[in-house]
C-alpha cells in the first residue's frame, strides 16, 4: 500500500513538473507587442491595407498610393516608412523600437513642386507629431525589454502643403 501511495505521489510530482516546463514562456518582445499592438504592423499588414484602400469609398488618405495627387502647385504621393530614429518634443534624436517581424510604420507624403506652376508659392512637407515607442537613453534596444522602452511624442515628416510666398 505504501508502495502505491509512493508511486501516485511520484506521478503527481512528475505531472506538475512537466506542466510547469511545457507552458510557453512569454518573451519580452511578446509582452511589448501585447501592450503596444496598435503601434506595430508587419509589412504584409501594411500591404493588405494598401490593397483594401482601393476598394473603399471614400478612399482613405492614410495608405500608400501609387499615383501622384496634384493640389495647387504641389504634387504629392502618400507613403509608409519605417524610421530608425526621429526627433522628440525636445528636438533630441531618439531610437525607435522595432520588433523582429513588426515595425512602427509612419504615413507621410512625398512632396514636390509642380513644373507648370505659375503662382508664387512653395511646396513643403509639414511636420506632424505622434506617439511612438522609443528606446530609453542608456539602453540597447536590439532586444527590447519593458524596462528599456517608453512611449514618447516624436516628430516626423507629415503631409504636403502649399505655402504662399507673398
Amino acid at each position: 500500500m505504501a508502495f502505491i501511495a509512493s508511486c501516485v505521489g511520484f506521478a503527481v510530482l512528475l505531472a506538475l513538473s512537466l506542466a510547469s516546463t511545457t507552458q510557453p514562456t512569454t518573451s519580452e518582445e511578446d509582452k511589448i507587442y501585447e501592450l503596444y499592438a496598435e503601434l506595430f504592423k508587419t509589412e504584409d499588414e501594411i500591404q493588405s491595407r494598401v490593397n483594401e484602400s482601393f476598394q473603399i469609398w471614400p478612399p482613405l488618405y492614410d495608405v500608400m498610393r501609387p499615383t501622384v495627387e496634384e493640389h495647387g502647385c504641389c504634387m504629392s504621393s502618400v507613403n509608409y516608412t519605417v524610421f530608425d530614429e526621429l526627433l522628440d518634443e525636445k528636438n533630441e534624436l531618439v531610437t525607435l523600437v522595432g520588433l523582429k517581424d513588426r515595425k512602427q510604420w509612419f504615413v507621410h507624403q512625398i512632396c514636390s513642386q509642380s513644373d507648370n506652376c505659375t503662382c508664387t508659392c512653395t511646396c513643403a512637407t509639414v511636420t506632424q507629431t505622434t506617439a511612438a515607442l522609443v528606446c530609453q537613453k542608456g539602453h540597447n534596444c536590439t532586444e527590447p525589454t519593458l524596462a528599456s522602452v517608453s512611449l514618447q511624442i516624436v516628430k516626423f515628416p507629415g503631409f504636403c502643403q502649399c505655402f504662399n510666398n507673398v
